[in-house]
């Protein structure tokens, strides 16, 4: 294979697909006349809920809307923000809202529903475990306009609707969104000489506004940074916690993500808008304070109650993310090789301080690493495209804009002689045997080569056989062991590699 196409293949991380972040449920919060044929036109909240949520929480809340200049757009534009803050504790939503292009609306039109969804989340609270007065209007762009005027402007509400809800939200959170609709600012053109202020953000401050976090890039020529400065000036001027964020050098839309611009090729402004958030939401009481991220990475074992386990013994600092799959592979061409998984980009996503990589159980299984049938663009033997990947897996957190610590565990020891539908293949062709001889000794040169800390878990939980129930997972047990060892790796993780062996072993 030519080595080029070889490096591309280690260093070049799966692009996110349209099935990695999907909403939990799909939800209509209004029905209007649809204005270009007969019928009705649905308008919904694409929802995203806490692991765990039951109706009578009163988690914060926060709505997007997408940006697309009231012609056009689409909820997607925040579905990967929407994930993010979901992990977070908070229930996301991404809303629709009609717009020009499909619905021959104006930007009333549109106002009208994003006070609609704020409303509507507002009502339902009570059923979607929502706090009512902890909601937060986000967007971008026009969807930013959307969101600034659901807590800025009076009145533009929709005909019908329970008008003793509030439809303002209770913060704001507004990436580069249209601040001034006159020939000053954007969109002067869709309103009529009588219009242009009626929904103009800039000149429609206030005392009483509710708190309000601005991201605007300093380089933007469709939403002049000027608008931006003037209303951060007008919003403080009256009295309002108001927090301007300039991006130097960002264009229009620079708080897109990876799944909505594929071509994404820096995530550094995007990881900034999301780092600057939390921190408004965190200051806000929205969000706990948590001084750190671990991305737990693994396969069955990582998928079970591990991470759950590790989160209460390290505490309400720390935010452990579980981005674990059954039947994950470091290798490609078996039944799910990690790289290209929702779970791979929900760890990416996660923007770790700390990230944990146990994998290659399900890579010695002599099925997929004696095939030599196995589809995989990768042109050597099993060991050494496991070796490429891993390293390539390894490198493409590394060039994440926190820089994480890595931890790299070995995987849990087999125990054959434990009741398993495997338990014959791994008797007879030697998944043990795969494991330790191929896969671990690659893990732990790896670690030593890049100076990376280990976690010799299959050294550590060979007394745990009477925990194992089928050969391969564990009981609550065993689970608690592998989380107690994953605290005290994690704690001295700035230890010396050479260390961490001699600190307590649970």
């Amino acid at each position: 294979m030519n080595p080029v196409m070889l490096l591309l293949i280690a260093l070049t991380p799966m692009i996110a697909t349209a099935a990695d972040f999907q909403p939990d449920e799909t939800l209509i919060y209004k029905k209007v006349a649809n204005q270009t044929k007969e019928g009705t036109v649905e308008l919904k909240l694409h929802m995203y809920t806490p692991e765990g949520i039951k109706a009578s929480d009163k988690r914060p809340a926060i709505v997007f809307f997408f940006g697309g200049g009231w012609s056009g757009g689409d909820p997607k534009q925040f579905y990967q923000q929407a994930d993010f803050f979901a992990e977070r504790g908070m229930v996301a939503f991404s809303a629709d809202y009609r717009v020009s292009g499909r619905n021959k609306t104006t930007p009333f039109e549109c106002v009208m529903d994003g006070k609609s969804a704020i409303r509507w989340v507002r009502e339902h609270a009570a059923e979607l475990g929502v706090d009512p007065d902890r909601i937060v209007a986000s967007g971008g762009s026009a969807g930013g306009h959307v969101a600034a005027c659901t807590g800025i402007v009076k009145g533009c509400e929709e005909a019908g609707e329970n008008l003793a809800v509030s439809s303002s939200p209770n913060a704001m959170i507004l990436f580069n969104p249209v601040l001034d609709t006159t020939e000053k600012g954007y969109g002067a053109n869709r309103f009529n000489s009588q219009q242009q202020t009626d929904l103009s953000p800039c000149h429609l401050t206030r005392p009483g506004l509710v708190p309000t976090l601005l991201l605007h890039g300093t380089a933007d020529t469709t939403v002049p940074f000027e608008n931006a400065e003037r209303f951060n000036k007008l919003m403080t001027e009256a009295g309002n916690e108001c927090t301007l964020v300039p991006f130097e050098g960002a264009k229009h839309g620079f708080f897109n993500s990876v799944f909505f611009r594929a071509n994404t090729k820096d995530l550094a402004f995007y990881s900034k808008g999301i780092d600057a958030s939390v921190a408004f939401l965190t200051k806000l009481g929205y969000l706990p304070i948590k001084t750190s991220t671990v991305a737990c990475v693994g396969d069955s074992i990582t998928a079970g109650p591990y991470p759950s386990l590790l989160q209460a013994a390290l505490g309400d600092e720390w935010l452990i993310v579980n981005c674990g799959k059954g039947a994950a592979t470091v290798i490609d061409g078996t039944l799910r090789p990690y790289h290209t998984l929702p779970e791979y980009q929900k760890a990416l996503n996660a923007n770790p301080d700390v990230v944990i990589i146990m994998l290659g159980t399900n890579d010695a299984n002599p099925k997929w690493w004696d095939d030599q049938d196995r589809k995989t663009s990768f042109d050597g033997s099993p060991g050494a495209e496991f070796r490429m990947r891993y390293v390539s897996l390894i490198e493409s957190f590394e060039q994440l804009p926190k820089s994480p610590r890595i931890l790299l565990a070995t995987p849990m020891p087999i125990f054959p002689g434990k009741e398993s539908r495997d338990q014959m293949q791994e008797e007879r062709v030697g998944r043990r045997a795969h494991l330790i001889n191929d896969v671990i000794p690659q893990i732990r040169q790896i670690a030593a080569e890049r100076n990376l800390l280990l976690v010799d878990l299959h050294q550590r939980m060979s007394a745990q056989k009477e925990n194992c129930v089928d050969g391969v997972h564990y009981n609550q047990a065993g689970y608690q062991a592998i989380a107690d060892s994953m605290k005290v790796a994690i704690l001295y993780a700035n230890l010396p590699v050479n260390e961490l062996e001699s600190q307590p072993n649970p």
